[in-house]
């Protein structure tokens, strides 16, 4: 179920593994959602819990109905050698438009696989100790690991099914809120 947080903007945490948690995800995003938004997933597949922005990335960039530009995949994906790169693009090609920012979180405070829906945006590489600037007007992390002291050991000893597991529940959840029909377009084998 939805639980709402105060952290510096309204915030609402999900259980992926809720029943239909997608559609809840959908319902507490689609206010803070625009048509024309871009969407920034930031993350890098040397990490398996570090993947979960990379691989929504992918699920987002290969539906053909989604006319949003989505930045960082898994052939692409936005990591600590490009982001403040990354960051100037996506606002330079985007002026004055939304940018959604998906990326995975690290919380001794949160459980692994909590989803967060923020109306703010991020400040990646918080939980790796990088510091980086702040990007998004709103945001969507994962719960990738509760271990913030050996955080590099946990996040790359994750099991890749769960981290796809969460990914897939997010991108259900964006093309949902989007109004995008899930059911028709999995039928049509496009996500």
């Amino acid at each position: 179920m939805c639980e709402k947080y105060l952290f510096d903007a309204c915030c609402h945490k999900f259980d992926c593994y809720t029943e239909d948690v997608h559609y809840l995800i959908a319902k507490a995003i689609k206010p803070f959602l625009k048509e024309d938004m871009a969407i920034m997933c930031i993350g890098s597949d040397l990490y398996i819990g570090d993947a979960f922005g990379p691989l929504v990335g992918t699920f987002l960039s290969n539906n053909v109905f989604l006319e949003n530009k989505v930045y960082g995949t898994l052939k692409n994906p936005i990591t600590s050698r490009n982001i403040k790169d990354m960051i100037s693009k996506v606002q330079a090609e985007n002026d004055g438009k939304k940018i959604l920012v998906i990326d995975a979180m690290i919380s001794k405070k949160l459980e692994v696989g909590d989803i967060i829906v923020m109306d703010n945006g991020i400040s990646p590489g918080l939980g790796v100790d990088k510091v980086f600037p702040r990007i998004g007007d709103i945001s969507l992390t994962c719960v990738v690991s509760n271990d913030e002291e050996d955080y590099l050991n946990s996040i790359k000893d994750m099991r890749l099914n769960t981290v796809f597991y969460m990914a897939q529940i997010a991108s259900k959840s964006l093309l949902l809120s989007l109004g995008l029909n899930y059911s028709s377009m999995q039928k049509l084998k496009i996500i």
